[in-house]
């Protein structure tokens, strides 16, 4: 019994130190002991360790795969992609954006109106553009030097008229035109045009009426044919019958009635006017409801899901095919994941690589942002500024190049842009503004008066038509409305030209639409042209319209202004309003003198001289009235 005993013993005591697992095969060296989520004890064959069985890398990414693989990348260098790192990056860091150099730069020209000289520029200097015509040539739309053409000034000498039109000749010819008749051609009277807006059209006379019809629809008779004829039209048929397309009677065929009384819609199928007499059927819209649902199903379960779905040739479901799926048991994995720097590998059943950003201290991957700085930069090379003038400097990294304004010209920095402002010293008039000459330096022109042309001059027009009053004579004259400047044009004096529209002058009455020309230290000599268009849309309506200048002065107190007609200016417009003649014309010019110091007002006045009906009025037509004052030289 000690024997037995002793050999208990001994064997409690074996339990009391070590662990001893029986019938475990231990003949491949890939067995480990494991122990598992529920304490368990066992070989890595008995008890599955995760999903992951190989870890693998893509390019520049490394992986030296098996159960243990180390995830690596090689550093980025001029043949291999990889990691940037840090001694790199600030290599990269401490470039330049520098992306070239200006070797040379040169000016062209398609026309011949300029001169350029000095150019291209390799080194320094600068680029001469000169004017190449004279004060005759200007430049056409092509940059090409022209000459001014003579503009020769037409004079009627003779009018003459095609008859019926006679014309007396000479300098003042008289227009005229004789009353036409049965021998003479002219203008018809209004007696005549009454005569003949009463003859009648009658152009024969019926002596015998008939009638006929092809169909047997209708009945024809004609009674008193050769005197006062009058034809009888009698339907022939019943209410039972229609006529066909030959003019015939037909009986209406029997038109069976249908066994279909109505439409009534079903499962998901509506339909309106169901009783006719076009019934509706609609597929009724069918909201639809959806739901969702997850499942975390473990290693070896089965889930159910749909695999396929049939539809017929109308859309409509016909069959599901549902599918169990089996997930796969446990399988040997990956027991360990780690990175090499700087690569970064989690512990855990689900470890995560990472990497940090690269810095000037750390090496890691490289940033969008960074790469496109890095990608527009250069390497930096020191370079030397040199001028005209002055000790050449070397300009090296991180140097400050200044650049300064000089005489009349001025630099501004925002952001990354120089901008550099040359300005002219403003004057009070062309006679006094300073320009850049070709020496470089800031000076006036000369100015020359052109003898030849006006010095200031003006072209006005009216936004609007302006219509004469009813009432005939000057006494009931408007004025026109002359509202637009379409331009005007002043040079080397300060002759102004102001146009007050309907508004017209603050605080001064009787000033609607004037022109005034403001006062001058010397006496001033001045031409006015003016054309003036009307018209009348009423046919057989002839109008006498009248237009004349006025010229105007402030009364003491400055609130109103006395008027004067200006002799010779009145002249007469004649519209007849008859056929397509509709409208008229009359154009005139005044040459007048406007002393020193003194201010002038100008209008111009429109009136119905006379018409052939006592509410006839005249009307301008804007695209044919303007005013022009120039003045002499």
């Amino acid at each position: 019994m000690k024997w037995v005993g002793q050999h208990i013993w001994d064997l409690i005591s074996r339990f009391r130190y070590y662990v001893y697992l029986e019938k475990t095969d231990v003949s491949t060296s890939t067995k480990a002991l494991v122990i598992d989520h529920e304490g368990k004890i066992g070989t890595n064959s008995q008890i599955g360790t995760g999903g992951v069985t190989d870890v693998t890398g893509v390019s520049p990414v490394i992986s030296s795969g098996g159960l243990t693989p180390a995830i690596s990348m090689n550093a980025a260098s001029t043949s291999v992609d990889g990691y940037l790192t840090s001694v790199d990056w600030n290599i990269f860091n401490n470039k330049t954006s520098n992306t070239g150099t200006v070797t040379s730069v040169g000016i062209t020209e398609t026309g011949d109106a300029l001169t350029i000289t000095n150019t291209p520029i390799t080194t320094s200097g600068y680029t001469n553009i000169a004017g190449a015509g004279a004060s005759t040539d200007y430049i056409n739309g092509e940059l090409n030097l022209v000459a001014f053409p003579s503009i020769p000034l037409g004079t009627v000498t003779a009018v003459t008229g095609t008859a019926p039109v006679a014309s007396s000749g000479g300098a003042t010819p008289d227009i005229s035109m004789p009353v036409a008749s049965t021998s003479a051609d002219g203008y018809l009277s209004s007696t005549d045009w009454t005569t003949f807006n009463s003859k009648t059209t009658n152009t024969g006379t019926v002596t015998d009426v008939s009638s006929t019809t092809a169909g047997d629809a209708l009945d024809v008779a004609v009674s008193n044919s050769t005197t006062t004829p009058e034809i009888a039209l009698t339907w022939a048929g019943s209410s039972s019958q229609y006529i066909d397309g030959a003019g015939d009677l037909t009986t209406f065929p029997t038109i069976p009635a249908g066994d279909v009384t109505a439409v009534d819609g079903g499962t998901y199928i509506t339909t309106t006017d169901s009783t006719g007499p076009v019934p509706v059927v609609n597929h009724d819209t069918t909201s639809r409801t959806d739901t969702t649902s997850t499942v975390s199903p473990a290693h070896g379960a089965t889930f159910t899901s749909v695999d396929s779905v049939s539809t017929n040739a109308t859309g409509h479901i016909t069959a599901l095919n549902l599918k169990t799926i089996t997930l796969p048991a446990d399988a040997e994995g990956v027991t360990s994941v780690s990175g090499t720097a700087p690569v970064a590998v989690t512990t855990g059943a689900t470890p995560t690589v990472s990497m940090a950003v690269a810095t000037t201290s750390a090496s890691g991957y490289l940033t969008s942002t960074d790469w496109n700085t890095f990608n527009s930069k250069d390497n930096y090379v020191d370079w030397k500024l040199q001028g005209d003038s002055g000790t050449n400097q070397d300009i090296v990294k991180q140097t400050v190049v200044d650049f300064a304004g000089g005489n009349y010209m001025s630099t501004i920095t925002t952001a990354n842009t120089l901008t550099t402002d040359l300005s002219a010293v403003d004057g009070t008039s062309d006679t006094t503004t300073k320009f850049l000459s070709k020496d470089n330096t800031w000076d006036v022109p000369s100015y020359t008066v052109d003898t030849k042309s006006p010095v200031s001059f003006g072209m006005f027009t009216c936004s609007a038509t302006i219509s004469t009053s009813a009432s005939d004579g000057v006494g009931a004259a408007v004025v026109m409305g002359f509202d637009t400047k379409s331009f005007t044009y002043s040079v080397g004096i300060t002759t102004i030209f102001t146009i007050y529209g309907s508004a017209g002058k603050p605080s001064v009455t009787d000033s609607t639409y004037t022109i005034s020309i403001s006062a001058h230290t010397s006496d001033r000599y001045f031409e006015a042209n003016w054309n003036v268009s009307s018209i009348r849309a009423i046919v057989n309506n002839r109008v006498l319209s009248g237009i004349r200048i006025q010229e105007g002065v402030l009364n003491g107190a400055g609130t109103s202004i006395n008027w004067t007609t200006m002799d010779p200016s009145t002249s007469y417009i004649y519209d007849r309003a008859s056929g397509n003649i509709k409208g008229g014309s009359t154009a005139g010019s005044i040459i007048f003198l406007i002393a020193a110091n003194a201010s002038k007002y100008y209008r111009m006045q429109f009136w119905k001289e006379k018409g052939s009906q006592a509410a006839t009025t005249s009307e301008s037509l804007l695209n044919g009235t303007q005013w022009t004052i120039k003045r002499l030289t």
